[in-house]
């Protein structure tokens, strides 16, 4: 039997654990950085490694879909012409219309829960950027929001409760006004609660 030692995607800074990975030199040109570190919000290293092989599991996936996106455009030919991103640029939604759109389509029938909830959450993402652009959007916003939202002292559910409301509201204003855009708020890794004696009260 042959031994294959895993690569370990996590260090401790602080008795903090946290992830860290550098981008494929092939997909590097998508990003503004070349390495992908977060908090795992650990002190425990078997959690800490667990967290780390599941957001790295999430990377590969996600890198392997652009990928596939690249093939798919060189082979049918497609590239976007500069004329063609200026048109993408100049259509804009703003988060304030992508919410009023998401209560006019999804609020038929809704409780008062439903608006307050999903108006919540939107408010939260606007202080925590400072601005209302969807096209503005990069995927450092998301993990940026979601430390936000950990150092307002919200729990893992909260914070995915939170999460999952913003990427509803987002994905319907994608699909209804056909914006060049994609969610960032898919796909983030939000870490589990330490245990309950560890929390702040």
């Amino acid at each position: 039997m042959v031994w294959v030692r895993l690569p370990v995607y996590f260090y401790k800074r602080n008795d903090t654990f946290y992830f860290s990975r550098s981008i494929p030199s092939d997909l590097q040109h998508r990003f503004k950085k070349r390495k992908i570190e977060v908090s795992l919000r650990t002190k425990s290293e078997s959690k800490a490694a667990k967290s780390a092989a599941a957001l790295s599991d999430r990377l590969e996936r996600y890198w392997d879909s652009l990928r596939m996106e690249m093939i798919y455009s060189r082979e049918l030919g497609l590239r976007v012409t500069p004329d063609a991103k200026t048109t993408i640029c100049s259509k804009s939604f703003s988060i304030t219309e992508a919410l009023a759109l998401y209560h006019r389509l999804k609020g038929g029938g809704k409780t008062k829960l439903f608006f307050e909830s999903s108006e919540r959450s939107m408010r939260y993402l606007t202080d925590c950027l400072g601005h209302e652009d969807l096209a503005a959007l990069e995927i450092s916003d998301a993990g940026r929001f979601r430390d936000y939202l950990f150092d307002r002292g919200m729990s893992s559910s909260s914070v995915k409760r939170v999460f999952s409301s913003v990427r509803a509201v987002i994905n319907l204003a994608i699909r209804e006004q056909g914006l060049a855009v994609t969610n960032v708020f898919s796909g983030t890794f939000i870490p589990d609660d330490e245990a309950k004696t560890q929390r702040l009260p």
